[in-house]
Parts: C-alpha cells; structure tokens; sequence
C-alpha cells in the first residue's frame, strides 16, 4: 500500500512539473498571429498599388491548440504556396522555437485576402474602339485582388483611349481592354497634304486604310482624285505625300 501511494506521489509530482513546463497555445492566439502576418505581407506587396483597404481572414486552420515547451518563446512564419498574389491561398503556416529556429509544427492554412480600390467602372456599354472617357465611365471602390496589375484609377484627357472588346455595364476598365488612340484611325478623314522641296503644294480630303501614329507610313486614299497614295502621319488626322 505504501509502495503504491509513493508511486502515485511520485507520478503526481512528474505530472505537474510536465505541466509546469509546457503551454497551450489556442487556436485563436494561432489566427490573430497569421492574419496579422499576412496583412503585414499584403500591404507591403500592395504599396505599390495604391489600395485602400485590405481584408485577411483565416478560413480553415485544421487544428483546435498547440502544445509547445514553456522554456521558449515561439514565433510564426507564413509562407505562400506561390509566388504570386492570391485571393485565395492555403499559406504554409510554420510554428517556430525563437531559441533553436526549429519547426515545431507546419499547419496549412486556408486564407482569404480581398483588397479594396477605387477604379473605372462603366456606367455604359463600350462597344469595340469605342472611346473611354468620362461620360461613360465612374471611379467605384471594388474588391480588385485578383486583377490588381490591369486596374485603371483615372482617365488621362492627353492620351485618349479606345476599347478593344466590348466593356459591360458595371464592370471594370482594364488595361488589357483597352490601348491608346492612334493619332489616325482605320477608315477616319485625313487631311493630306502634298509635300515638294519641304513645301506644301496642295491640300486634299482623304480616308486613311490604316490606322498608325504620328510618324507612322499608311495608306491613304485620295478622295478628290479616287487615288491611294502612301503617307507619313504628322499630326491628328493629318498626313504627308512626298511629290
């Protein structure tokens, strides 16, 4: 009997100074750490974008608490699957001993990370190489994450763009829906002018076959005389025939 309440003593004693030297870390400590960490993360890439809001929430952590020593302090790291951003992505989600820089536990993570700006939206039909401005467009604040690179925020009245598909009411303006206006478009009035010695000998009305830019060489068609000339452009809606 003695024998048996010393035994039961001893692992008593065993048992609390294996308590006394461990914690338990809950579930809820391990998410506020990754979401902190992955905001930090987001918002460091974003900088770059100019984003006004971001949103980081765990989604599925596939563990209820950790039990790690009470000798050292833990930290965590959080890394990507991929090297690009994600709105959606399952983060390896690494619990570290600070002292031995060892993983005490990797737990894969899903993670939801939405981000906020204010971009072009139409408020209109576009219809293909039709021009964008403000009379059919709005700036909308939208969750923008997964297209964050093509986003536009503003309208440069110097440099006119036209669509390159057809842009739905309410959806965002992309860059890759859009190019600029070329200085002549395809089927546009021209005004022609003939050049001889560097001087201008005549003035006529013309229909360009191409589209180009300024200093760009196209066909242009002589609507006076019905003839297809080749013609340098030199200005908006104007061309040049060397004599």
């Amino acid at each position: 009997m003695h024998k048996l309440m010393r035994t039961f003593l001893i692992m008593l004693v065993l048992g609390i100074t294996c308590n006394a030297q461990a914690r338990v870390i809950q579930k809820s400590e391990l998410i506020n750490k990754v979401e902190k960490i992955v905001y930090d993360q987001t918002a460091e890439y974003m900088a770059q974008y100019n984003v006004d809001k971001i949103d980081v929430k765990v989604v599925n952590m596939p563990i209820e608490s950790l039990t790690v020593s009470d000798e050292s302090p833990i930290k965590i790291r959080v890394i990507s699957n991929f090297d690009r951003f994600l709105t959606y992505d399952i983060k390896k989600v690494m619990v570290i001993d600070a002292n031995t820089d060892k993983i005490i536990k990797t737990i894969p993570t899903n993670v939801r990370t939405l981000v906020y700006k204010n971009v072009l939206v139409s408020t209109a039909r576009i219809g293909l190489l039709s021009p964008i401005n403000l009379s059919n467009t709005k700036v909308e604040n939208l969750e923008v994450g997964s297209v964050i690179e093509q986003v536009m925020d503003k309208i440069d009245a110097n440099s006119p763009i036209i669509a390159l598909r057809p842009i739905m009411l309410g959806k965002m303006v992309l860059k890759t829906s859009v190019r600029k206006k070329p200085d002549v478009a395809k089927l546009e009035a021209v005004k022609i002018s003939f050049v001889q010695n560097d001087m201008i000998n005549i003035e006529v009305d013309g229909i360009a076959e191409a589209e180009g830019n300024i200093g760009d060489t196209i066909l242009v068609k002589n609507t006076r005389f019905n003839k297809i000339h080749t013609a340098l452009i030199t200005g908006k809606n104007r061309v040049e025939v060397k004599l």
